[in-house]
């Protein structure tokens, strides 16, 4: 196995495409460091890398049990990763060596050209903490403030610790408040009624707990955040979703059987997936209600901002007038409640408002623009698209860009040795010497008409049934309400809704054939999931196959199919099947019970 591994790290590393990786013993123990050529990018053109990082492990995803090591950066096309380890153990002097070995691997220009990030993320693991701090002193290390509850709420639950049951809720609710406190003084204020109460009077474990957990008060709450540049990132959930795609996306819920093919999956399929993902970005595939947080508000008022030519802006106050609010746009910083960590906030959106296309993309700020889609695509490929490549396909004036691609500029833009200048520009269509690439004219009027009789049809069958059966129809006309809605939003929808309408009915259809590159279909070993990343999960996307939709469905009872005998095999007692464990923390705290018994559940 190890021959095999060897053999196919010398190729990765001399295929000439950018990618490293390295194999390493540690005495009994071994780890692959690598480091792809998406990955290598991310370090060399994201701003986001020199600010924030954040590492999480996770395993069964091959046979033998191996552990991965992840290193995501956070951006507005989501988790992007910058380095990866895997390892045959969770042993601290096993990751440290590895860690070495993963930053001789990494640019000169990595972190942005920083050399460290300023804010690193983690679970409270002190295998992966020490280590960290360690090779990045700089560095401020935080807490993952969900890692954070979870451990607390275990703590309680424990029966070891013998905490009043009536009592876990108030005390949990307490240090939450604690947790998501403002203000330095709001923290103290709240702290001190925590450990003032009855319960930690009486309780002398449970006092000294939460005393040395507020001791390391710095490291998970909110109020000492506002100055780090966390951008909103207080959780390592982009790092969950990495590991979801790789599982679910990559092998299928199949485990890998052994390193090698591991590995082989890490740096082929993992990437191109990545590769298409930030194409897509930057080619405007993305639904905005899954990024409004990053979209700047268009109804921000630009006229009143005022620009003291430093790089920083003065916004007034939507709720106060009179006062301002000091925006530097550079470090992508505001002095507001929501825009001291980093998150875009309604002063920022005036600021990019007026900057419009001449806002910087060496800004760290996550925030979703023509420039970020150039650095994406920059990431996905290794070269700068053309200048207009990624422009609108209105005019100025709003008259429709007809034009169509050479075919030498698609062959360009996938090679790697091709310089920018070197590549076609767009052409009008009407100089195409093929009279097959003309564009099909439309009969406008005609379609109007046809488009007159079908709604006119369509809703008197609508009224028809609103009257014969409204308890059918009204649910399912607001459900149609709120799909419309949410769901097509753009153009590209819409066009998608009149071509898809009536052709799915919302039953799940039967897949008569898998894909080639699913494991399944060989009778692989299945990928465990986590109880706790279940529950984390929030589908936002339609789907058969993510949700149920279409039309609610009822409760159905099985019907019996025999009677109970009265006597042999049919008359034995029925054994009970053990109710599953609530693994979702938000449930487990409502109802007043513990995680699952698994550790996974409760660290």
């Amino acid at each position: 196995m190890f021959a095999d591994l060897e053999q196919f790290i010398a190729s990765y590393n001399s295929d000439g495409a950018g990618g490293s990786a390295l194999f390493k013993r540690v005495g009994e123990n071994y780890f692959v460091a690598v480091v792809t050529p998406i990955m290598r990018r991310v370090h060399q053109n994201i701003p986001q890398a020199a600010e924030l990082l954040l590492v999480d492990a996770s395993g069964g995803m091959d046979r033998q049990k191996h552990r991965i090591y992840m290193f995501v950066v956070p951006t507005a096309a989501g988790g992007l990763p910058a380095g990866s380890i895997i390892t045959d153990c969770e042993r601290k002097e096993v990751f440290s060596v590895a860690l070495d070995a993963l930053l001789n691997l990494l640019p000169s220009e990595k972190f942005f050209g920083k050399g460290a990030p300023a804010v690193i993320v983690t679970d409270n693991d002190l295998k992966e903490r020490e280590p960290l701090a360690r090779v990045f002193p700089s560095a401020k290390l935080l807490l993952c403030q969900f890692h954070v509850l979870k451990a607390v709420w275990s703590w309680l639950c424990n029966a070891r610790h013998k905490v009043d049951k009536t009592a876990r809720q108030s005390i949990y609710f307490h240090f939450k408040g604690c947790l998501y406190a403002r203000t330095a003084d709001d923290f103290v204020k709240r702290s001190t009624e925590l450990l003032e109460s009855d319960v930690c009077k009486e309780d002398v474990n449970l006092r000294n707990y939460l005393v040395n957990l507020l001791s390391d008060k710095a490291s998970w709450a909110t109020c000492f955040r506002n100055n780090l540049p966390t951008r909103g990132s207080n959780t390592t959930n982009y790092v969950e979703v990495v590991f979801k795609i790789l599982k679910d996306t990559i092998f299928d819920r199949v485990m890998a059987y052994n390193i090698t093919q591991l590995l082989d999956y890490l740096v082929t399929r993992f990437e191109q997936y990545f590769h298409g993902r930030l194409l897509g970005f930057a080619n405007g595939r993305y639904r905005k209600s899954l990024l409004r947080n990053m979209l700047a508000q268009s109804s921000c008022a630009t006229k009143e901002v005022v620009d003291h030519q430093d790089g920083t802006f003065s916004v007034p106050s939507h709720s106060s007038p009179d006062s301002l609010h000091s925006v530097d746009i550079m470090r992508g910083i505001c002095d507001c409640e929501v825009g001291s960590n980093g998150c875009l906030c309604k002063h920022m959106s005036a600021v990019i408002n007026l900057l419009d296309l001449k806002f910087s993309s060496d800004s760290a700020i996550k925030v979703v623009s023509t420039n970020t889609k150039g650095v994406m695509f920059l990431v996905a490929t290794g070269h700068q698209p053309p200048s207009d490549w990624l422009g609108p396909l209105l005019l100025n004036d709003g008259a429709p860009l007809d034009c169509r691609i050479d075919t030498h500029c698609a062959e360009g833009m996938a090679g790697s040795g091709q310089s920018n200048s070197d590549l076609p520009v767009l052409q009008p269509a009407d100089s195409a010497p093929d009279s097959n690439s003309t564009l099909v004219s439309c009969d406008v009027p005609a379609a109007l008409d046809m488009w007159g009789v079908l709604m006119e049809s369509l809703r008197a069958r609508v009224t028809e049934g609103l009257h014969k059966s409204p308890e059918i129809f009204i649910p399912a006309v607001k459900k149609c309400a709120e799909n419309i809605s949410e769901f097509v939003s753009t153009e590209s929808s819409l066009v998608s809704m009149l071509y898809t309408m009536g052709k799915y009915s919302g039953c799940e259809q039967k897949r008569t054939r898998q894909h080639l590159l699913s494991g399944r279909r060989h009778g692989g070993v299945k990928i465990g999931v986590q109880p706790t990343a279940i529950s984390r999960r929030k589908y936002c996307l339609s789907g058969k196959r993510k949700q149920s939709a279409g039309r609610p469905i009822g409760n159905v009872r099985k019907p019996i199919t025999f009677e109970e005998q009265s006597s042999g095999s049919f008359n034995a007692p029925r054994l009970k099947k053990r109710k599953a464990s609530i693994h979702d923390l938000q449930s487990c705290v409502s109802s007043n019970v513990s995680l699952g018994l698994t550790r996974h559940a409760k660290n």
